[in-house]
């Protein structure tokens, strides 16, 4: 992503506050092709503990999955999260300047090196601390049960994504001058597209 100095940057505290109010992610990976390979999946974040221990993401896949099998093959992957929330038109700003048509998100790419196992133990475990992380007030047959769960087990896989770098873009019209703000504020108002609301909070939010 660009890093436009319109934008602030974004720190660490903004990242993990981010990967909390999400729960999903995109994992790119590259086939031997060279394409690149992406599958939308849920996800378990562990923040560093310390400065010497990377922050990580474990996912679970289908062993068939193409991404699986390029995680496999090749660690170098991304895990992209996003949040679209609005795109603003240039009228909303000038009514004879095209370029101040623009999106309106925050996204963060994590570049990560992956490791794989299919071996139904660790699967196990990794999906029963999924299932605990989405549903942590609910009761469910432990997923480490391998007998149980074999049909489950024998045909998925998991990630274990360590990060080593990150790359922020919150673009929430932090450039614009107080006037332009109030009248951006008032369009997604009065335009009140289903996530106008939420990107009005998000931004508002920024500017304070």
């Amino acid at each position: 992503m660009y890093q436009s100095s319109s934008y602030p940057s974004v720190t660490q505290s903004q990242v993990d506050q981010f990967i909390a109010e999400n729960f999903q992610g995109k994992c790119i990976a590259v086939d031997p092709e060279g394409y690149p390979v992406v599958s939308l999946l849920p996800f378990q974040y562990f923040a560093a503990p310390d400065a010497h221990t990377p922050s990580r993401f474990d996912l679970h896949l289908v062993q068939e999955d193409k991404t699986f099998q390029a995680l496999s093959a090749r660690g170098a992957c991304t895990f992209f999260i996003d949040q679209p929330l609005a795109f603003t038109p240039h009228t909303t700003v000038s009514k004879d300047y095209a370029g101040y048509a623009t999106l309106h998100f925050r996204a963060i790419a994590f570049y990560c090196q992956a490791t794989t196992s299919i071996d139904p133990t660790e699967v196990g475990q990794v999906l029963d601390r999924l299932v605990h992380h989405y549903e942590p007030n609910q009761s469910f047959h432990p997923v480490t049960d391998n007998a149980f769960y074999h049909r489950d087990l024998s045909r998925l896989g998991v990630a274990h994504l360590t990060v080593t770098r990150w790359d922020a873009k919150f673009k929430l019209a932090q450039n614009r001058s107080p006037e332009e703000r109030a009248i951006l504020s008032q369009f997604l108002e009065e335009r009140n597209a289903p996530l106008d609301p939420m990107a009005l909070q998000i931004m508002k939010q920024a500017w304070d």
